[in-house]
């Protein structure tokens, strides 16, 4: 097999890590309130130390869309067919609320079935490439990449002095979000044009820099028993994410076998439909129920369990990518 596609294989594989990472995050969300009260010690430690990898996830998904597109040309068909996905998981999903789960849905709740907050603020970010790109080439972009680490820092210490003031803020996570998104593709293609993602020395930095990082991020966040830390924007959980991007990239190629390399190209592009599933406004408390979290809260089996429901939600997403793929975009020409 050829250098290329092995090279495309592993940022694929960095996808489906981010995906989940961002799965194990939601399974402490999918916790009925008496029951995450009852989690045993092991569980809950367990538990929080994935519930880091959500928006670490998001920065790790994010920083490798960025990289691709820092200085390429503008399309619409990016914007359509991220429309078009959201469309169809959210429909499958509404359906399934309906004749399968039981669930009577008003116009209202079935709008609410498309409303997700990472699909919003990525399409504001490529809606914005063009004016991003030209920042990219001006002197504003290391301005930008250092206001945002300011600002980074502020929104911290502001998690400190006025800790639900902040959480108001920072819960509106389309406009949060987006900003984000914004400043993230502008780093990340400053840095890019700067050469910095090719230094190799960088790239064995990042082999030890990542957990060295997201154990930092997780002992801060045990300790202060403050959110921030874990945020999409705290530099710790950038820098955790930045480094595992930097020890991919610069990982060395190798030849795969063919049911590997299969595996990987199946369920890369289902990834993104992972995060639909798991997070589709009507169905949330329908999977706990269906992976009966509450049930192994005290038990050893808790971990097995899951990592089973992740590995389903990505066969079902696997499932669905596929249809998505072969039926509709192919057919609509996207």
């Amino acid at each position: 097999m050829g250098e290329k596609k092995n090279r495309n294989l592993k940022y694929e594989v960095l996808r489906i890590i981010a995906a989940v990472f961002i799965l194990f995050n939601h399974i402490d969300v999918a916790f009925s309130e008496q029951a995450a009260g009852g989690v045993g010690t092991w569980n809950r430690y367990m538990i929080r130390f994935f519930h880091l990898g959500g928006k670490f996830g998001v920065n790790v998904f994010v920083i490798l869309g960025c990289y691709f597109l820092a200085g390429s040309k503008w399309k619409a068909s990016r914007i359509l067919r991220l429309i078009l996905e959201v469309v169809f998981y959210g429909l499958i999903l509404n359906l399934a609320d309906m004749f399968i789960f039981g669930k009577h849905l008003s116009p209202g709740d079935f709008a609410r079935g498309l409303s997700y907050w990472f699909p919003v603020c990525y399409i504001v970010m490529l809606l914005m490439m063009p004016v991003l790109n030209r920042i990219i080439e001006t002197k504003l972009a290391p301005v930008i990449a250092v206001a945002g680490v300011v600002a980074s820092a502020g929104l911290i210490t502001w998690g400190w002095v006025a800790p639900n003031r902040l959480f108001q803020i920072v819960t509106l996570e389309h406009i949060v979000g987006s900003l984000w998104f914004c400043y993230l593709f502008v780093l990340v293609g400053w840095l890019k044009k700067k050469g910095f993602f090719e230094h190799l020395l960088y790239g064995k930095i990042g082999i030890v820099a990542f957990p060295a990082f997201y154990l930092l991020m997780y002992v801060l966040t045990l300790v202060t028993n403050r959110p921030y830390f874990r945020d999409m924007y705290s530099m710790v959980c950038l820098l955790a994410a930045i480094s595992l991007f930097l020890a991919v990239h610069h990982s060395k190629e190798k030849d795969r076998s063919r049911i590997s390399e299969k595996l990987i190209t199946l369920v890369a592009p289902a990834t993104f439909g992972t995060y639909l599933l798991q997070c589709h406004n009507n169905t949330a408390g329908i999977w706990r129920e269906v992976f009966a979290y509450d049930t192994f809260a005290e038990s050893g089996w808790l971990f097995p369990v899951c990592v089973g429901s992740v590995l389903a939600l990505l066969a079902l997403a696997t499932v669905l990518s596929l249809i998505y793929r072969e039926i509709l975009a192919k057919r609509i020409g996207l």
